[in-house]
């Protein structure tokens, strides 16, 4: 055989690579604005992480020791069967222990694909800009970034609800373009029932926002009913069933999760803040979240989006109703969780803002394409003027649009530079300590500290990503308190909002011994005198 005819025959047997094929595939990925909107959630998790506040040593504390002990239980049941954040900490802790690494990644990750999924579906329903309008309001809105880098549930529920929801909406936009590739829309069907897992996973309160992933599926023109139910509701209920393997492994109760979940009682609490809420009107519990909304810094921003996500669905119908349906059916129903069913026992309280991020998210997603709808309605109307033509028409749109997106984010520009628990405006003051406690870690052994800041402190002993920086034993200062000669005691965000906790703590102190710091040596304090550190002397204290 010659060379000629073996090379023939090469070719001829030999695939092809159909250029033009995958040409239309990367096209489709171009059009359904993945990659932007992976550079617009890479880039929002780089502004939440610039902008981040202190680990907080309530239930994030918790968190982290949870995973630093797993499987053993540290904490209550319900915080430590949330396997969608305690597994995840497992070898997280075992590589960065107690540290702001810790504390942060998983937030901040959560924070970048809550973004991300918002513009990807800002995007795909209002065009480009509105993807790009819907992040800069998220990040400006001061629950969500109050609440972007800190490892509570809330941000992580909000997070995966988004995505479950995109993912649904980009299953059935497949359905309707290419009911032929079957498999391809299998595939993401069973990601869709996998997201709404993993909601659950989080927080159980995620099943508020089910009803639009279920609406997003089955609307008409969506993937056949009985393979959703098939593909979708199978990967949802293998989450649900691989919690109770989980369970069963772990600490021998399959149910453990929901049984701590239907034994938990508000009306048993002892908590002195829980009190005033209970046994209210049923009818009240509806003005709760408006009326703690007008008190917040962007308050009255937040009001004015809920009536353009209902104003707008309305007026626009299908592209705004979607959202606007979102945003209240899982408003009503937290309110309902929140008191409204059971005055006696909620099972949550509405006045914590970081309960209302499920629902802020459509909130601002059906807002902005209110305001992207209205914006193109009023230039179609400037575009009739005579004298507001080419140039003068673009200066007017760019600045009556920057106007409409910068008016609600000014509000919590200003809460940012006003409260000291974002590192940005305390000028990172526990990096000053820890460098100081680096430079003394040779006579610092022994450190006393009110509750709230022994749990803070030891993040600082630790390098941002975990490494030492000195051997300290931090304790729990408590009354009477006679410390032995040469320990060191913190007072730490006294009369400050830097730490709210180590605040109340220390105020609690200071109530009971005024003058407790009389005697000790003032060896360190930072910048305004916000963290102090006293020497006992060797003689009596």
């Amino acid at each position: 055989m010659s060379a000629e005819t073996m090379e023939a025959t090469t070719s001829a047997e030999a695939p092809s690579f159909d250029t033009a094929r995958w040409a239309a595939r990367l096209g489709w990925l171009t059009r359904v604005g993945w990659p932007q909107s992976l550079v617009a959630g890479l880039v929002g998790g780089i502004v939440v992480f610039w902008l981040r506040t202190l680990p907080i040593v309530s239930d994030p504390f918790s968190y982290v020791h949870t995973g630093m002990e797993f499987p053993h239980p540290t904490w209550n049941m319900v915080g430590t069967t949330r396997y969608g954040i305690v597994l995840p900490l497992v070898p997280i802790t075992r590589l960065f222990h107690d540290s702001e690494a810790t504390f942060y990644l998983m937030p901040v990750v959560a924070s970048a694909v809550l973004l991300a999924s918002a513009h990807w579906l800002a995007s795909r329903t209002f065009g480009r800009a509105a993807g790009l309008v819907a992040v800069v309001l998220l990040l400006g809105c001061s629950p969500i970034l109050l609440n972007a880098t800190r490892l509570y549930p809330d941000i992580f529920s909000a997070s995966t609800t988004t995505l479950a929801v995109a993912v649904a909406v980009a299953t059935r936009d497949h359905w309707r373009r290419r009911p032929d590739a079957r498999l391809v829309g299998v595939v993401l069907l069973v990601l869709t029932g996998l997201a709404v897992g993993l909601t659950w996973w989080m927080r159980e309160t995620s099943v508020f926002a089910w009803p639009a992933v279920a609406v997003a599926l089955l609307w008409k023109g969506g993937p056949p009913r009985r393979l959703v139910a098939l593909c979708a509701g199978g990967a949802a209920l293998a989450m649900f069933l691989l919690e109770m393997l989980i369970s069963a492994l772990v600490f021998d109760d399959p149910m453990a999760r929901l049984n701590a979940l239907t034994g938990s009682d508000m009306s048993a609490t002892t908590n002195p803040l829980d009190l005033p809420y209970l046994n209210q009107g049923r009818l009240s519990y509806f003005a709760v979240i408006p009326r703690v909304m007008l008190t917040l810094p962007d308050g009255p921003w937040m009001v004015i989006c809920g009536a353009l996500a209902v104003a707008g669905a309305l007026l626009v119908g299908r592209r705004i109703g979607f959202f606007t349906f979102w945003f209240l059916s899982t408003l009503v129903l937290l309110i309902l969780a929140g008191g409204t069913l059971n005055p006696a026992s909620p099972s949550l309280r509405l006045d914590l803002v970081r309960y209302w991020l499920p629902f802020l998210v459509p909130m601002i997603l059906a807002a902005t394409g209110a305001l992207v709808l209205a914006a193109r309605a009023i230039a179609s109307q400037l575009g009739d003027t005579p004298w507001l033509t080419g140039t003068r028409r673009r200066v007017v749109l760019v600045v009556v649009a920057a106007g409409l997106v910068l008016a609600p984010v000014l509000p919590t520009a200003q809460m940012v530079r006003k409260d000291p628990q974002f590192v940005v405006t305390n000028g990172g003051i526990m990096n000053d300590f820890r460098d100081w406690l680096g430079a003394h870690r040779s006579e610092v052994k022994v450190m006393y500290a009110d509750l709230a800041t022994q749990r803070q402190l030891p993040t600082y002993a630790r390098t941002f990503w975990g490494s030492p920086v000195a051997n300290v034993t931090f304790r729990r200062m408590e009354l009477p308190f006679a410390p032995k000669p040469g320990s060191y005691v913190v007072f730490f965000s006294e009369n400050q909002s830097v730490c709210l906790f180590c605040a109340d703590w220390e105020a609690q102190i200071r109530q009971k011994r005024p003058h407790i710091t009389a005697q000790w040596d003032l060896v360190w304090r930072s910048r305004d005198s916000i963290f102090k550190i006293y020497r006992v002397p060797d003689g009596p204290a």
